[in-house]
């Protein structure tokens, strides 16, 4: 079994109203196995490698398209001498389960069954298809143009729907995924959903057991299953992201920012911001911060 990581790794982009972000990107030696509370997806424009996700291997060349859940264990491994170059897209939960017309694309990403891929192998004119409308969804984001972010959604909605489609009708037991309990999935996203929507709010495991009609242990036991965390941990992280975009996109004073981010007190913000990222929130500021 893959270890587990003892830390999420950022996301990329610090917008909480629209939490997305795409790149290219080349790895030359491959990214260390990690985990992060976002979505990822990714095509393979250049070179060769595997990838292993949740201890299931694929291979990795171009046509590669990959979709990574949140909290799923990955690596890539690049072979010697082939540098990997990927078109990348990461982006968070809110960006889609915060609009009522979108609750199909809520149900493509969270009810899935067991048996689809985490990935599929395009060739030819479906290749370049979906090579051009992520190219096209770089260019959007990196410009200033009117409109850029719902455009960038419709896309987003695009190549989510056309993956959907096409790992349903090239089913493969090589990309399958372990199979958790169908009941745990669907609790675990459903709780995990509403931890994202409300972490802001005061939150506690009792309060969530109340709210879903579980036992604090039955739920505190899930948490450590499905996600390789306890319930505090996790609030945390999230919590920390929260405030990390307000430090650098925001004149908010540190003790408002605790407070906005859901820690009911500085001192308790303080010490967990230091704990994940070995600075505290002031030095954080002024090291990230483009004012």
């Amino acid at each position: 079994m893959t270890s587990l990581p003892r830390s999420l790794t950022e996301f990329p982009a610090t917008n909480e109203d629209f939490p997305f972000h795409i790149s290219i990107n080349t790895l030359p030696a491959g990214f260390e196995a990690h985990r992060h509370e976002f979505f990822e997806f990714s095509l393979v424009i250049e070179g060769s490698g595997r990838e292993i996700i949740n201890d299931v291997v694929h291979e990795m060349k171009p046509g590669t398209f990959t979709f990574v859940m949140p909290y799923q264990i990955h690596e890539i491994i690049t072979d010697p001498g082939h540098s990997l170059r990927l078109i990348n897209c990461n982006f968070g939960m809110g960006i889609l389960i915060n609009t009522s017309r979108n609750l199909g694309i809520n149900n493509l990403l969270f009810d899935s069954e067991d048996s689809l891929a985490s990935y599929i192998q395009f060739e030819g004119n479906v290749y370049e298809k979906f090579r051009e409308v992520l190219t096209d969804m770089l260019l959007e984001y990196q410009s200033a143009n009117i409109w850029k972010n719902e455009l960038i959604l419709a896309k987003l909605v695009e190549v989510l729907i056309l993956f959907d489609r096409c790992r349903r009708e090239q089913l493969s037991s090589e990309g399958t995924l372990p199979s958790w309990n169908k009941r745990e999935k669907v609790m675990i996203w459903d709780v995990i959903q509403y931890i994202h929507k409300h972490y802001r709010q005061k939150l506690s495991l009792p309060m969530l057991s109340q709210h879903f009609n579980m036992s604090v242990s039955s739920l505190s036991d899930l948490f450590k299953k499905q996600i390789g965390q306890n319930f505090v941990d996790f609030l945390h992280d999230i919590r920390i992201r929260y405030a990390s975009s307000l430090l650098v996109s925001t004149d908010l004073n540190i003790s408002e920012i605790a407070l906005e981010s859901g820690f009911g007190s500085y001192k308790t913000f303080s010490r967990v911001f230091r704990e994940r990222k070995k600075v505290s929130p002031a030095e954080y500021r002024k090291q990230y911060s483009p004012h």
